[in-house]
């Protein structure tokens, strides 16, 4: 539907311009009338293919709507990955899902349809991979709509992952392209922590582009990080799972605190709480003669699991009265 739009506005396609050669043998009027019948009769056929389609992108959106529900039961944060066309999007979830499974061509509209991927990071942590479409300069708002699709998997993102070509000559017009893009999308919330991958850096002689550093003294909401690799090589995916878990533990979902008591004969539970990859960000802890006393935030899910570690209340209040008892 994208492309139908695309062309239905800017009057792009073979058809639009068959009429000059019907004219060549006939008068202007000819010229026009021919022309012009022919133009409204692709018109007429496209905008039927755009209705048909868009009952068709109902039902998409419906069983994807239940899709990601069902995911996110999984419990599995959802890394969303953005950029500019031909930023390298699709190459880095190869590498990182080890696959060429998603294309990588260098053409418009190339990623319509949201590619995801349960992905095991480095250092363990297991994640859902989503691609996205390639952003273009001045998106047109018709285009915008019609990738409703696959950029309503950056509002249910843990984290997006903002794919930068740092060899464009255009890098910092597009980086603010994207931002803006993301700005402009109703349910995006800024807040959602996003990191800046500079792809490509296998390209560069002289280092990050002047442009692109001052970009980065006044960040955009949002923005949390930024980190050079390059998909090609593999350069930097290690430092970029590093980035990747930090911002994971800290995300707002790890929110809900809870005190556990670990026994020490449950030391596997410690170790996944530990990590990596870490189960809950320990906040406090300490050795005590039952076991780990640990106050954690978990995300939700993670949260019920290690319900069943909870410290008793009694021992919590005998611990503050003795905190109590030795500063007074």
């Amino acid at each position: 539907m994208p492309m139908l739009r695309y062309y239905l506005t800017t009057g792009g396609g073979a058809e639009a311009t068959g009429g000059s050669k019907v004219g060549q043998s006939g008068g202007m009027a000819a010229l026009r009338g021919a022309g012009e019948t022919q133009i409204n009769k692709d018109k007429s056929v496209m905008k039927k293919k755009i209705a048909d389609t868009k009952k068709k992108l109902e039902e998409v959106r419906k069983m994807r709507a239940s899709l990601r529900q069902t995911q996110k039961k999984m419990g599995l944060p959802v890394i969303a990955l953005v950029g500019y066309t031909n930023a390298g999007k699709s190459s880095l979830m190869n590498r990182l899902a080890g696959s060429n499974e998603v294309v990588t061509k260098d053409r418009l509209f190339e990623t319509l349809d949201p590619t995801r991927r349960v992905v095991t990071l480095p250092g363990d942590r297991d994640v859902l991979l989503a691609d996205t479409v390639g952003f273009l300069q001045r998106l047109p708002e018709q285009l915008v709509a019609g990738f409703r699709a696959t950029l309503e998997e950056l509002c249910d993102a843990t984290i997006v992952l903002h794919v930068i070509d740092v060899s464009s000559r255009t890098v910092a017009q597009q980086l603010a392209t994207v931002h803006q893009t993301l700005r402009d999308l109703e349910d995006f919330d800024e807040a959602t922590p996003q990191l800046l991958v500079f792809n490509k850096v296998d390209k560069l002689e002289d280092g990050i582009p002047e442009e692109l550093k001052q970009s980065l003294v006044f960040p955009w909401p949002g923005v949390v990080g930024h980190v050079q690799i390059s998909a090609l090589t593999g350069f930097g995916l290690n430092a970029l799972a590093e980035a990747i878990e930090d911002s994971i533990v800290n995300h707002p979902d790890f929110g809900n605190t809870v005190k556990l008591l670990i026994p020490y004969t449950e030391g596997s539970w410690y170790s996944k709480i530990r990590g990596p990859p870490a189960m809950a960000k320990i906040i406090h802890e300490e050795t005590i003669a039952d076991g780990w006393l640990l106050e954690v935030s978990a995300t939700e899910s993670h949260a019920r699991q290690l319900e069943r570690f909870r410290a008793p209340q009694a021992m919590l209040e005998q611990g503050a009265a003795e905190v109590a008892a030795a500063d007074g």
